[in-house]
């Protein structure tokens, strides 16, 4: 079997399904809720988290004034919910405040995380209690028994795989009918590196359980043999992924250790091996995505594959490449210049994909230059960059100057060319010192939050829980916004303008919209004050879903430009607490489904398929059977484009994929957002929508279809943020509506003319 086709057989396992779920299981709320003060004690205390939890190692726990449990000590994930835990209360509990502290275990990538948040049971303290501006505070967990298990399983997998490859793609081919006694020495060697590699590997597979359950239970590694190893290995995702893991590593030791490395035993113990490595990328930050998880798994292990094709490569000229020269005698030299060529190639590759794959990586996980450097997760992709670069450094060496020199010099005998041996195996060692390094931070980095997150985190901050009282100035107008008590129920909604002339104010609105569901939204329009003559003020139950809310705010003014401008705040859920917020999804930019990358792939498809068909006819002779084949594989291309575009078609909404659809506006509707929406409309827009947004201006007089009247299309509930987005990056099919994203609008002035358009000619004010 050829190895070529064997390396198709990765991809089956590639199919397994991943838990789309979050980056660290964080909580999402409680009930009772954070900071809640309740007038007696409940039942139960239940918590809902962002993944799975692994019951064995999640717990919640009541804490008293003086730090005991006062709990029934029963916590256990929900029997409906695998994202919840729940805690049973003793029916009567003094009134106090109490503590509620969590740690959970992630059923799906087996970080830990942990909390707490005050609860009041009875009166309020008279020192009163902080408010919780989101649903509790968390911490993901750094555990360095686990991130040493990590490194331990990608040096020692990486050793086995670079061995195998390295064997099959660079030094069998070496020895030809010229050489036949060198070839089993060099196959001896190669077996003998895979085999003490892939003990390690196993002993790294054992270990890397005891860690993972020392770090769940919070116990020393000594003391997890027995009930807290076996909670861990029982069930769970990690248990699953943890003993394929070990059957794989078993079957590559298995084929090493009956045929060692060569023809088909070897070629079962690379797609064994490589397997292994996918189950270290299906517990990655990768497998936590909201969508795309698929994609970024794949990509996580591509990254994963070619890290170890280089490094175990390098390995492998360091232990193999020595005694396949030393056993060519008269033509070692020759032997080493051959095999520093092929080798060259492979690890260009491996380059190559190192590249494409981290900067994607990086993209999704960083996002930003702040994040790069502001965050723990940034500055150690920084460092790991660094250390890339001082890899190549010396693998280029080695590829512009050993290669070229050793290749004019090999089978003269000179000293040259054992001078260039002694360069080359020094550059060599000291890549793969740095490649060991590469791998520590890479393993240090699995362990901590992805900059996307913690960066969301930070942003979150500006959402406050708690009465809203608000100063903006906007267009030269100085105002206060009032939302109390900002609970579910009755508030209070006012807007003073000090020093206004309340003459001169038309309207003064404010347009609710709850921003994690679609509910749509909910303008309100406010009546003078009958006590405070610059106050416009009503009760309203509109506030009726606890989470994050966006406010924004019209004031039309006699003979003035309309002050806009727009605040977000968080509505206190049952008990008076803050609900929790999805600030930190909407971080994550959003990958395609598996159903629209199928399309995407069976679209690219056909067109190849169709290509094909119109070059072999242009260079075909035009014979009837010629004819056949090229029309056969036209109407195959056919069929292909028409199935992509089916699925493509059942994945979307109004000609918008369904991933995109449900996007959120991220961007407040602010002053400045305005301003930055004002200026591109009028820059872009306005000569064919016109300065009304009914589509009549001067270019969308000549267009057909005429272009959208913008008062019908930004109205609330008519339209998703989502939908609005797309169009305005990507075109409307069939009109003349261009594409505006990055050429020449960036993502932020995008969403900003969307919030402009609803705002100015959307809003039911207008």
């Amino acid at each position: 079997m050829k190895l070529r086709a064997t390396i198709l057989a990765f991809i089956l396992f590639a199919a397994y399904a991943q838990t789309t779920v979050w980056a660290h299981d964080n909580m999402e709320r409680a009930d009772p809720g954070p900071s809640s003060q309740l007038d007696q004690s409940p039942h139960q205390l239940q918590l809902f988290f962002s993944e799975a939890v692994d019951g064995s190692f999640s717990r919640i726990q009541l804490l008293n004034a003086q730090r005991d449990t006062v709990d029934r000590g029963d916590s256990h994930v929900a029997p409906d919910d695998p994202r919840s835990l729940v805690v049973t209360l003793p029916d009567q509990l003094p009134n106090g405040v109490y503590t509620v502290a969590w740690r959970t275990l992630s059923a799906v990538d087996g970080h830990t995380v942990n909390g707490a948040y005050p609860l009041i049971v009875g009166p309020l303290p008279a020192e009163g209690v902080a408010v919780a501006t989101s649903a509790a505070s968390s911490q993901a967990t750094f555990a360095p028994e686990t991130a040493l298990g990590r490194w331990w399983f990608s040096i020692a997998a990486s050793a086995v795989l670079g061995t195998l490859l390295s064997w099959h793609l660079v030094f069998r081919p070496l020895f030809g009918r010229s050489n036949p006694a060198a070839l089993p020495l060099a196959a001896a060697r190669a077996r003998q590196v895979a085999m003490v590699s892939g003990v390690v590997l196993l002993v790294g597979t054992l270990y890397i359980a005891i860690a993972q359950a020392a770090a769940a239970a919070e116990v020393p590694l000594w003391a997890v043999f027995g009930q807290p190893l076996l909670d861990l290995l029982g069930r769970g995702r990690f248990a699953a992924l943890w003993w394929i893991r070990l059957a794989l590593v078993l079957v590559s030791l298995s084929m090493l250790a009956w045929r060692g490395v060569r023809r088909w035993p070897g070629q079962v113990a690379i797609v064994a091996t490589g397997l292994a490595l996918l189950t270290s990328s299906l517990n990655s930050h990768g497998a936590a995505l909201l969508s795309g998880a698929y994609l970024a798994v794949a990509v996580d292990w591509l990254h994963f594959l070619a890290v170890a094709t280089w490094i175990g490569g390098l390995l492998s000229l360091v232990f193999v490449l020595p005694v396949a020269v030393h056993a060519s005698q008269a033509t070692g030299e020759r032997v080493l210049a051959r095999a520093i060529a092929r080798f060259s190639t492979v690890a260009l590759t491996a380059v190559g994909v190192i590249a494409v794959t981290g900067t994607f990586q990086a993209w999704l996980e960083v996002g930003s230059w702040e994040g790069l450097v502001q965050t723990a997760y940034g500055l150690s992709i920084t460092a790991k960059i660094g250390l890339l670069v001082l890899m190549l450094g010396l693998a280029a060496f080695n590829l512009l100057i050993v290669r070229p020199r050793l290749a004019s010099v090999a089978g003269a005998g000179s000293a040259a060319a054992a001078v260039l041996a002694r360069r080359f195996s020094a550059a060599v060692r000291g890549e793969i010192a740095l490649g060991l390094v590469v791998l520590i931070v890479a393993a240090i980095l699995t362990g901590l939050s992805p900059a996307r997150d913690e960066l969301a985190r930070q942003a979150s901050g500006d959402v406050q829980g708690g009465p809203v009282d608000r100063q903006v100035n906007v267009s030269g107008l100085n105002a206060r916004i009032q939302i109390t008590p900002a609970t579910l129920g009755v508030n209070r909604l006012a807007v003073q303008l000090p020093g206004s002339d309340p003459a001169l104010v038309e309207r003064v609105q404010l347009t609710f919209t709850f921003l994690d569901a679609e509910l749509g939204s909910q303008p309100v329009v406010l009546p003078p004050s009958t006590s405070a003559p610059d106050t416009w003020e009503m009760t309203s139950p509109l506030l009726s879903q606890a989470g994050t809310w966006q406010a924004e705010m019209l004031v039309r003014r006699t003979g003035q430009d309309d002050a806009r401008t727009a605040l977000r705040f968080v509505i206190a859920g049952p008990g008076g607490a803050p609900q929790a917020t999805s600030s930190v999804s909407s971080a994550y930019p959003l990958l395609p489904s598996p159903m629209v990358s199928l399309a995407y792939a069976l679209i690219a498809v056909g067109v190849v398929v169709s290509a094909i068909a119109m070059v072999r006819a242009l260079r075909e002779p035009r014979r009837r059977r010629a004819l056949q084949r090229q029309a056969a594989l036209v109407g195959a291309g056919v069929v292909i484009l028409a199935c992509g575009g089916y699925v493509y078609a059942a994945e979307s909404r109004n000609g918008v994929p369904l991933d995109v659809v449900n996007i959120r506006d991220p961007v407040p509707p602010d002053e400045r957002s305005l301003a930055i929406g004002q200026d591109v409309y009028t820059t872009y827009c306005e000569t064919c929508h016109g300065e009304t947004g009914r589509g009549d201006g001067p270019a969308g007089l000549r267009l057909v279809p005429r272009p959208a009247d913008l008062r019908i299309h930004t109205a609330p509930g008519v339209h998703t943020d989502g939908e609005l987005y797309y169009w305005v990056s990507y075109g409307f099919p069939n009109s003349a509506m261009p594409a505006w994203k990055d050429k020449p609008l960036t993502d932020e002035q995008i969403w900003s003319v969307i919030n402009y358009a609803r705002a100015t000619f959307g809003n039911p004010g207008q």
